[in-house]
């Protein structure tokens, strides 16, 4: 009888391989590591942050917006006023409706275009939005972003490559990830340290901003540092995988195995292709939320500040995909080639009557681990990931 250990690597020996052969139990206690140190600096650390600063509520922050911003916080209060006004006096109509008896059709049309006006003032945005930490999506993004992070660095790390931890590798790692960091940061430095004022652009006024909290603005330079490191490892990571891969395909410009049905180059691109599979659909999992956070700013609160912001975390996503799809794409060509030639091989071997030549011949053609709806599908879904935190953002206009 099979022990546990042998039986989940028979039931998934493509998992068992990404996951470096580990046991079950031991993946299950590094998830639950890895989760409460993404809750401990990606919520618990900037709620205190928040707290400290009276900006985790939507009342100390305004209470500080009022005291920085008096100016806008006035525009805030008005705006809110007229809104209950407005609320009123369609409450009102509706009453006035609803109580008209017959014949009174020209009233009850008056009344409905008076409605109209009123709705459409009241579907008017604010001039500032105001976003404490409680509720924001922020409160839910840094903990899932850690989590999607360090699945792929811990757990989804591509086989036989180890941690960077030499002091060359480390030396690399971090700086990659002070470029990260910068390149994602300066954006974010210039909307809030330059364009602070509504009359440049300015509606959103969050609680990490620097003038309104400090320490949670110190904190999100933590967080995002935390970020760009995590980024930087698995860049690592896998950039040593794409040299490794080449390798064993024998140079990434080369055929490759002869035997497209050698059960070794089957296994690896179909093992490859679940990692990349598993991987990019972690990834999108962090990087939706994240860039969604922009396209809603920038669509829903019409602050076009946060623009730069959201391009720079799509560039990062782009070459984290690039990075990891590169392994997949190099098997699958290297399996392609060997297929067309092994076609071409067989097709001119001059024994067309030979059975066995035919019956293998038929087989290679039809064999197509990653076909072309497959490849379609897949090329669709990275698509559609890039746009659906633009989507989301249009139909969350308010």
């Amino acid at each position: 009888m099979r022990s546990s250990n042998e039986l989940f690597k028979h039931l998934t020996p493509t998992l068992a391989g990404l996951l470096a052969e580990r046991l079950p139990l031991s993946i299950l206690a590094q998830l639950a590591a890895i989760a409460f140190l993404a809750f401990l600096v990606g919520f618990a650390l900037p709620a205190a942050a928040a707290l400290r600063g009276h900006t985790y509520y939507e009342s100390g922050l305004e209470n500080i917006v009022q005291q920085r911003h008096p100016e806008a916080f006035k525009k805030h209060k008005d705006y809110l006023a007229k809104q209950s006004d407005l609320k009123k006096q369609i409450a009102e109509l509706d009453k006035r409706v609803a109580s008209l008896s017959g014949g009174s059709e020209s009233q009850a049309a008056e009344w409905a275009g008076l409605r109209g006006a009123y709705q459409e003032e009241l579907n008017e945005p604010p001039p500032i939005s105001i976003q404490p930490f409680d509720l924001h999506t922020i409160m839910y993004f840094w903990p899932i972003m850690y989590v999607c992070l360090g699945i792929i660095v811990f757990l989804l790390r591509p086989h036989g490559v180890p941690m960077p931890v030499s002091f060359s590798t480390v030396g690399k790692t971090l700086a990659i990830a002070f470029g990260i960091f910068v390149f994602i940061f300066w954006a974010l430095w210039v909307r809030t340290e330059h364009d602070t004022e509504p009359d440049q652009g300015r509606v959103v006024f969050a609680y990490s901003n620097p003038e309104l909290d400090p320490g949670s603005f110190a904190v999100q330079h933590l967080n995002f540092a935390v970020y760009a490191v995590l980024l930087a490892v698995i860049w690592q990571q896998w950039s040593a995988f794409i040299v490794q891969r080449q390798r064993e395909l024998g140079g990434a410009d080369s055929n490759g195995a002869s035997d497209p049905l050698d059960p070794t180059a089957l296994r690896r691109l179909s093992d490859t292709l679940m990692h990349w599979q598993l991987t990019f659909f972690v990834i999108s999992l962090g990087f939706i939320i994240h860039t969604a956070i922009f396209w809603n700013q920038i669509i829903g609160k019409k602050d076009q500040r946060f623009l730069f912001e959201a391009i720079s975390v799509h560039t990062i996503w782009l070459i984290t995909t690039v990075l990891t799809a590169t392994p997949l794409i190099l098997t699958w060509r290297t399996w392609q080639l060997a297929r067309l030639q092994m076609i071409v091989r067989l097709a001119t071997a001059g024994a067309e009557t030979d059975k066995a030549i035919e019956t293998k011949l038929s087989t290679i053609k039809e064999l197509r681990p990653i076909g072309s709806w497959k490849a379609a599908a897949m090329g669709a879904t990275v698509l559609t990931s890039f746009v659906i935190p633009v989507v989301q953002a249009f139909f969350r206009i308010h």
